[in-house]
């Protein structure tokens, strides 16, 4: 029987999947030394890891080198999904001049071709970077890139003498409350938020989309407090590109 591991490099962390379960998600500063635990049950007699990294070859190979080891040194196929092979599949009339996107990006392109191709369709990778892909007739037609939730937090922190440090994961509390309204925490997280959703009505404004998909850690933000004219529109799916790795390998 063949095991598959989905495994998604991004710029901060690592997720991956052992066949259908649950997703885990690594620090690469840890497992860039080799300080992780691997919670896979191992000693599969055939597996195969399906990557896609959008850091360099050699931060990559130091990555992959160490979940290895994090499996015993079991005989493991690798196949390494680059930008190219994905937007092949995704975009064959246009993928040529498109090599220079990111695999995660390419990875919600190629989901985004699986819809319908009469209408436009918008991806957003809510990440390290906010990330927005609209393609159309089977052509990416718009490509715009953010700081994603926690750069800008961090900026605003690093950047200024008296504004507070939060947490991407502190967000969503401090925006529910509404007794912090008048609050800086407050302000500065509702003003990044609703940045984000500002952008996306108006992408969907210019665009009409059949469908606006999430992916993504904070992908859950966008959907809840996006605008009530898009909110039925976005579909949130955290581990999208998880999912259309297991796909290619199954295709």
């Amino acid at each position: 029987m063949q095991n598959l591991i989905t495994l998604d490099i991004g710029n901060s962390s690592c997720k991956l999947r052992l066949n259908s379960q649950a997703v885990i998600t690594l620090s690469n500063q840890n497992v860039f030394t080799n300080n992780f635990k691997l919670n896979l049950v191992q000693n599969h007699p055939q597996l195969i890891i399906s990557i896609s990294s959008v850091l360099n070859a050699n931060h990559s190979k130091l990555i992959m080198d160490n979940i290895a080891s994090a499996l015993g040194g079991q005989d493991i196929k690798w196949i390494t999904w680059q930008s190219s092979d994905i937007l092949k599949l995704a975009l064959p009339t246009q993928y040529q001049e498109l090599s220079y996107l990111g695999s995660d990006r390419a990875l919600r392109i190629y989901y985004l071709s699986q819809l319908e191709q009469n209408y436009s369709q918008i991806g957003i990778g809510c990440g390290t970077g906010f990330t927005v892909e609209v393609t159309h007739r089977g052509k990416l037609i718009e490509s715009l890139i953010l700081p994603g939730l926690g750069l800008q937090l961090a900026s605003l922190f690093q950047n200024t003498d008296k504004l507070p440090i939060i947490t991407p994961e502190a967000v969503e509390q401090i925006i529910t409350d509404k007794s912090n309204k008048l609050t800086t925490n407050y302000a500065i997280c509702s003003g990044i938020i609703k940045s984000y959703s500002a952008l996306i009505a108006r992408l969907n404004q210019q665009y009409q989309p059949k469908q606006i998909v999430c992916s993504g850690a904070y992908a859950h933000l966008i959907q809840n407090f996006a605008d009530y004219e898009i909110k039925d529109k976005i579909k949130q799916n955290t581990y999208l590109e998880l999912d259309i790795l297991q796909q290619l390998v199954a295709s």
